[in-house]
């Protein structure tokens, strides 16, 4: 199950139908984020992996990977942060040595990053929706699954919704 990040809707309703399947059924939940599913998709000879997905308001959800005999290490932490920022940070910290992945190539093609290169960057992976059993196989793969029961699993939202960032403010706040 993905927690996020993602659409503030799209994660609250895809968490609400896995812990009404989890109480129905009695089984547990076996929690995953986005972006280390995309960080799957990179080839397996990248040592490091970058990857992000639209986030609205010119920023994405991004993360930084470093791979060792197999295993992802975070770098950068998740976080939610503009596009040219990001693509900056992880090409310095991995000293250029990066591979790309996304679901919205349109970003980075049109970041100052690739602006600064004559050619497309080779190390951009497109990966296309649905993730579904993109989800599974990473779950699936760990050497120990990390599991919730329902109660406990929340989601991974990254940043607050637009609501809270644009409500009214109430007469006690």
């Amino acid at each position: 199950m993905a927690t996020g990040p993602g659409s503030f809707t799209g994660v609250r309703v895809g968490l609400t139908t896995a812990k009404a399947w989890s109480e129905v059924y009695r089984k547990p939940i076996f929690p995953t984020t986005r972006l280390a599913v995309l960080a799957d998709r990179a080839p397996s000879t990248a040592t490091h992996v970058a990857t992000f997905i639209d986030a609205q308001r010119d920023q994405i959800f991004a993360a930084l990977y470093s791979r060792n005999s197999g295993a992802l290490n975070t770098l950068i932490e998740e976080s939610v942060i503009t596009p040219d920022d990001f693509f900056s940070q992880a090409a310095n910290m991995s000293q250029g040595d990066v591979a790309w992945v996304t679901l919205d190539p349109h970003i980075f093609e049109s970041s100052a990053l690739a602006r600064l290169h004559s050619t497309p960057n080779p190390k951009l992976t497109v990966v296309q929706p649905p993730l579904a059993a993109a989800i599974a196989l990473h779950v699936v793969a760990q050497p120990k699954p990390f599991q919730l029961d329902a109660l406990t699993l929340d989601a991974n939202y990254v940043r607050r919704s637009d609501a809270e960032i644009f409500g009214k403010k109430t007469a006690a706040t």
